[in-house]
C-alpha cells in the first residue's frame, strides 16, 4: 500500500473517511513508506483542517499501536498538555504546573515528547530538572503508582512514531501529530486539560474526545495565542462535563483575583533556563510565573476532580507550592 490515493484526496480538498484515515496512519507509521511520499502527507494534510473523522481514525491507530500502561488509580487520573506550536517562547508552563498538581494530590500521568517545533519542549526540561525520561513502561508505571507523577516519554510509548520523528524535525511546522499527540496518552487519562495552538480546534477536539470516551476535559486557547490559561488576558474554554454536555465559554483570570502581566513575564528560553524557572516557581519565588503555573494547575485540580471549580483549585495549587509538596514531588522523581 501506499500513500498516493490519499495525498490525491486531500490535494483535491476532500476529507479521508475515517477508515481511510486509519489506513493512512498505518502506511505513515510502518516504516516501509518512501520518505518522500510521507512528507507530501504531511505537507498536504497541514494545508486543510483535519476532519473530525479523521482526527478519530489517526488518534484510534496511535492509540492500538502505543504500549499501554494501567495505573492503580485510573478515575481521577490526568495530563495536562498541549498541542505546542503557539510560538511563544513561553517557559514550559504545563510541565511545571505537573508537579503542583500532583502535589495537590491528583495523579499525573505527564506525557511529552523532546522539541520539534519549540525551544524547549517538554522532556528537555525534565532532564534538565534530573528527572530521567528513558525509563520503561513498567518503571513509569511503578512512578504512577509509588509518587503520584511520571513523565511519559513518547518515544518509549509510542515506537511506531519513531520511523516518521526525524522527518517531523526537517519539516519543522505543525503536523498531524501536533493536534493527536496529546490525545494518544499511554495511561489511557480520562481526564485532561489541554492547550490548543489555535481556538477553531476547540470544537472538533471536543467532539473527537466526546466520541473516544473522555470523561472530563477542559480545552483552552488564549486570546494571546497561548495553548494555556493565560495569564495576560483572556482565554476561550471547551469543556466536556462527565455528563456529557459540552460548554463553551470566556475564562478572565481577574475573575479569581489575579493580576494581569505581559507576554515578557512570561518568557523563557532554553532548557536549561527553564529548569531554573520550574525550580524556582516550586521552591515559593512570588510572581507572574507562579501565578501562571498555579492557574494552569487549579484547572487539572478541578478536572482531576479533586476540586470542585478551578477558585478550589487555585487554593489547592498554591498549598501545594506553599507547604513543598510539588517540589517534594519533583524530589522523588529526580532522585530516581
Amino acid at each position: 500500500m501506499t500513500l498516493k490515493p490519499f495525498i490525491r484526496k486531500i490535494l483535491n480538498k476532500d476529507n479521508l473517511t475515517q477508515d481511510e484515515a486509519k489506513e493512512a496512519i498505518s502506511i505513515l507509521i510502518s516504516g516501509k513508506e518512501n520518505p518522500l511520499q510521507i512528507v507530501a502527507f504531511l505537507t498536504s494534510l497541514s494545508m486543510k483542517d483535519l476532519a473530525e473523522e479523521e482526527i478519530v481514525g489517526f488518534v484510534q491507530v496511535m492509540r492500538s499501536n502505543m504500549l499501554s500502561i494501567q495505573p492503580k488509580i485510573s478515575s481521577h487520573l490526568i495530563d495536562n498538555c498541549g498541542t505546542g506550536g503557539d510560538s511563544s517562547g513561553t517557559f514550559n508552563i504545563s510541565t511545571v504546573s505537573s508537579f503542583v498538581i500532583a502535589g495537590a494530590g491528583v495523579t499525573v500521568a505527564k506525557h511529552g515528547n523532546k522539541s520539534i517545533s519549540s525551544k524547549s519542549g517538554s522532556s528537555d526540561v525534565i532532564q534538565k530538572l534530573g528527572v530521567p525520561i528513558n525509563l520503561s513502561a513498567e518503571e513509569s508505571l511503578q512512578n504512577l503508582d509509588t509518587h503520584g507523577i511520571a513523565f511519559l516519554f513518547a518515544p518509549t510509548f509510542h515506537p511506531a512514531a519513531k520511523n516518521i520523528s526525524h522527518i517531523r524535525q526537517e519539516l519543522n511546522f505543525r503536523t498531524l501529530f501536533n493536534l493527536i499527540g496529546p490525545l494518544c496518552n499511554p495511561a489511557n487519562v480520562k481526564r485532561q486539560v489541554i492547550g490548543v495552538f489555535d481556538k477553531k480546534w476547540l470544537k472538533p477536539l471536543g467532539s473527537v474526545l466526546k466520541k473516544l470516551g473522555s470523561h472530563h476535559i477542559i480545552l483552552m486557547h488564549g486570546h494571546d495565542g497561548l495553548d494555556e490559561l493565560s495569564l495576560t488576558g483572556p482565554t476561550d474554554i471547551l469543556e466536556l462535563f462527565p455528563n456529557g454536555d459540552i460548554k463553551e465559554y470566556t475564562f478572565k483570570p481577574q475573575s479569581l483575583g489575579l493580576d494581569l502581566c505581559s507576554m515578557d513575564d512570561l518568557k523563557g528560553a532554553d532548557p536549561q533556563e527553564n529548569a531554573l524557572i520550574a525550580k524556582k516557581i516550586l521552591s515559593g519565588e512570588q510572581g507572574a510565573q507562579r501565578d501562571v503555573v498555579c492557574l494552569n494547575a487549579a484547572a487539572a485540580i478541578y478536572v482531576g476532580g479533586k476540586a470542585s471549580s478551578i477558585k478550589e483549585g487555585l487554593s489547592l495549587a498554591r498549598a501545594s507550592i506553599d507547604s513543598g509538596a510539588a517540589l517534594e514531588k519533583l524530589q522523588r522523581l529526580s532522585s530516581l
